[in-house]
C-alpha cells in the first residue's frame, strides 16, 4: 500500500514536471512562429508614392533603399527617410504608412527655391527653411531673387546653409526673415534681400517698394504690417517708394 501512494504521488510529480516544460517549450516557440510567419507574410507587393512632382516614384523608392518583397514589419522607416533627405534634396518630409497585408503607402512633401544665394563654389538655390537645393550658374540663378551680405560656406545640396561665424547672426536673421514672409505667403512677391548692413534688412518688394528694417525686428509683425499698409490708398500706382520701418511702431512710404 505504501509502494501504491508513493508511486502515485512520483507520478503526478512527473506530471506537474512535464506540464511545466511544456509551457515553457510553448513560450519559446510562439514567438518563434511569429518571427517565422511574419517573415513569410507581410511581404510589400505594392508601393504607392503619393505628392512628387520632380522626382520620379522609382527615384524615390530607390533612394529610400525599398524594393518588393520588402517585410513590413522589419521596415525601418527612420532609416529610410533619411536616405531619401540625404540623396533627394527637393524632399521636404516623408511619411511611410503601413497598408497591411502587403502595401507600403509613402506621403511625400517637395520643397520649392524661394531665393539665390552665392556660394564660394557659385550660385546655390535654397528654400524658405534656408535648406540648400541645388547649384546652378547665373542664368538660373536670375529666375529667383538673391540675398546678399551672406556667402554659403562649403555648400552641399540638402544641407542647411552654413555661413562664416562673422556671419551667424545675419543668418539667424535670414531665417526669421524667410519664415514671416512665407507665413504671409508673400515670397513670391519680394524681388531681393541685402543684408550687407550690420543693422539693417533692406528688402524688395513686388517692383515699387524698397523696405528697410532694423534687424532686430519682430519680423512676424513688421511683414504682417508691410502687407497690410502696402494697400493704403495713398500710395500712388507706378511710383517707387522706399518704405521706411526703422522708427518702432512706424512706417513712412517716402517717394523716389
Amino acid at each position: 500500500m505504501a509502494k501504491t501512494v508513493r508511486y502515485k504521488k512520483k507520478r503526478r510529480r512527473n506530471r506537474g514536471r512535464f506540464r511545466l516544460l511544456y509551457k515553457a517549450v510553448l513560450i519559446l516557440l510562439v514567438p518563434l512562429f511569429i518571427i517565422v510567419g511574419s517573415a513569410i507574410f507581410f511581404r510589400i507587393s505594392n508601393i504607392e508614392v503619393n505628392g512628387l512632382q520632380r522626382y520620379s516614384a522609382d527615384e524615390l523608392i530607390q533612394a529610400a533603399g525599398l524594393s518588393l518583397n520588402d517585410n513590413l514589419l522589419f521596415l525601418n522607416k527612420q532609416t529610410a527617410e533619411q536616405k531619401v533627405y540625404n540623396t533627394l534634396p527637393y524632399v521636404d518630409t516623408m511619411e511611410l504608412v503601413r497598408k497591411f497585408p502587403d502595401k507600403l503607402q509613402i506621403n511625400v512633401t517637395e520643397c520649392s527655391p524661394a531665393a539665390a544665394i552665392q556660394g564660394d563654389t557659385g550660385w546655390w538655390l535654397l528654400d524658405h527653411n534656408c535648406k540648400l537645393l541645388e547649384q546652378v550658374d547665373e542664368s538660373g540663378a536670375q529666375a529667383y531673387f538673391s540675398i546678399q551680405g551672406l556667402t554659403a560656406l562649403a555648400p552641399a545640396a540638402g544641407k542647411s546653409l552654413v555661413v562664416a561665424e562673422g556671419e551667424r547672426s545675419k543668418l539667424t536673421v535670414l531665417k526669421s526673415l524667410l519664415a514671416a514672409l512665407e507665413e504671409q505667403d508673400m515670397l513670391s512677391d519680394v524681388t531681393g534681400i541685402d543684408l550687407s548692413s550690420d543693422y539693417l534688412v533692406e528688402m524688395g518688394y513686388t517692383s515699387y517698394f524698397q523696405v528697410k528694417m532694423p534687424q532686430d525686428s519682430d519680423f512676424s509683425y513688421m511683414i504682417q504690417r508691410l502687407k497690410t499698409s502696402s494697400d493704403n490708398e495713398k500710395i500712388v500706382e507706378g511710383v517707387y517708394y522706399t518704405v521706411d520701418m526703422t522708427i518702432e511702431g512706424e512706417i513712412h512710404y517716402i517717394p523716389q
